[in-house]
């Protein structure tokens, strides 16, 4: 059976390649699982613990009673409690289960003080029914994976110290400690696919396979270890492919195997800090990649791709056109703050010869050449190989009538009105 020392020694395994922690806090929310795992960090001598309960808001019903119960527990072990509630909303077709699990996370790491380690109470059955659920969902290694005994949100660090521990040795410790928990209503409702499982699926499976929890889980490393080399083979592909951040070229792209390719678009969605779109919306895009020449885009819930020429543009949804008419004077002194998201453009010179105004294509505009000439401004971006979404976003700046710069592109007339000076364009 479990008991502290062994559980401490296993933290602090866990833990010796990251950097040393100086407090614990163990995500509590009064259910079996989490009271041992509080129960056994109390006991053990590894440092300072605190305890800290997410309320979701979602059986607003037995709330007091819920908190009374984890504020009394939390007493008799002599710990700190700390209740945060948080908001559950579903996006882009997530679950209700996942929607609550992405808020409790970003709670957990909101509440983590510097240097505190976050522990988690998931264990060895959990990590078995992660894994059923990843493969019902068509899930690929990363999902396959499960959950990682280390990880990493934002600047905290979160651990699962029980993830090789099974339901057996929880369920023996509780018992033999005497220990009190809160049965959440929830876990008894089969309409939640973990629930169901829980109840319904596992139960026949162990009755066949008596050691289907420790079997599934030893899969789960093993598919941890397959994406760690996929995500180091992205990044090897991704090097070779990458023109500018998250510029990608499609000549590049088309010369990696179908696999690769697939496993080079998904890694460098996940560096641009995308979400993954789905594999219907992947296979699109791989589509856009090939295709031999022209436009196109592919559009998944938080990302768009859109492709001109060679290259294979990453981006966030695109913001909207300016506002028409909008326009502002270009100070020296400080920057001047574009609309919408379109960032900061700040003039780095002393003075100018005349008032310089800053606004957005509307139509018309001639850009200024050597000897006297001029170009259509739709020429001029055709030439420099500006894509078509970005040219209405990109400031203008005049000096009277003159066009002198495009984005931080100063043209052949800057110097007669901003002599030295250069444009910094913060997008």
């Amino acid at each position: 059976m479990i008991d502290a020392q062994h559980i401490a020694a296993r933290v602090q395994a866990l833990t010796l390649r990251l950097p040393a922690f100086t407090g614990l806090l163990v995500a509590f929310s009064g259910g079996r699982d989490s009271s041992v795992l509080l129960s056994l960090m109390a006991r053990a001598d590894v440092a300072p613990v605190r305890a800290v309960n997410v309320d979701h808001g979602l059986q607003p019903d037995i709330a007091t009673q819920w908190l009374a119960h984890n504020a009394q527990f939390c007493e008799g072990l002599g710990v700190p409690f700390t209740r945060v509630s948080v908001d559950v909303a579903a996006h882009g077709g997530e679950s209700l289960e996942a929607a609550a699990r992405r808020a409790r996370y970003a709670a957990l790491a909101g509440e983590a003080r510097t240097g505190e380690l976050v522990l988690l109470a998931q264990h060895e059955s959990d990590q078995a029914e992660t894994l059923l659920l990843q493969l019902l969902r068509g899930g690929g290694p990363d999902g396959l994976a499960s959950m990682p005994t280390v990880s990493v949100l934002g600047e905290t660090l979160m651990a699962r110290p029980l993830l090789d521990v099974t339901d057996a040795d929880i369920a023996a410790y509780a018992h033999d400690q005497r220990l009190r928990w809160f049965e959440d209503p929830s876990n008894q409702d089969q309409r939640f696919d973990r629930n169901f499982l829980r109840a319904v699926v596992m139960p026949s499976l162990r009755e066949r396979w008596p050691s289907v929890d420790r079997t599934l889980s030893r899969g789960a490393q093993w598919q941890a270890e397959a994406a760690q080399l996929q995500h180091q083979l992205g990044a090897a592909d991704m090097r070779t492919v990458t023109i500018d951040g998250r510029v990608l070229s499609c000549g590049r792209l088309a010369r990696l195997t179908s696999s690769r390719l697939s496993n080079t678009l998904r890694f460098a969605i996940r560096a641009a800090g995308l979400t993954t779109p789905s594999a219907q919306r992947l296979a699109a895009l791989q589509t856009l990649a090939l295709q031999t020449a022209g436009r196109g885009s592919v559009r998944w819930h938080g990302g768009v791709a859109l492709r001109y020429r060679d290259q294979l543009h990453l981006l966030d949804e695109l913001s909207p056109d300016p506002v028409s008419g909008w326009s502002a004077a270009l100070p020296t002194d400080h920057r001047l703050q574009l609309p919408h998201t379109f960032g900061t453009l700040a003039l780095a010179a002393e003075r100018a010869h005349a008032t310089l105004t800053v606004r957005f294509r509307e139509g018309g505009e001639r850009v200024p050449l050597a000897g006297g000439q001029h170009q259509a401004l739709a020429k001029w971006f055709q030439q420099h190989g500006i894509p078509p979404w970005q040219r209405s976003r990109m400031p203008l700046v005049f000096a009277g009538d003159t066009l002198i710069a495009i984005g931080e592109h100063r043209l052949s007339r800057w110097s007669e009105f901003v002599p030295g000076g250069a444009l910094i364009w913060r997008r």
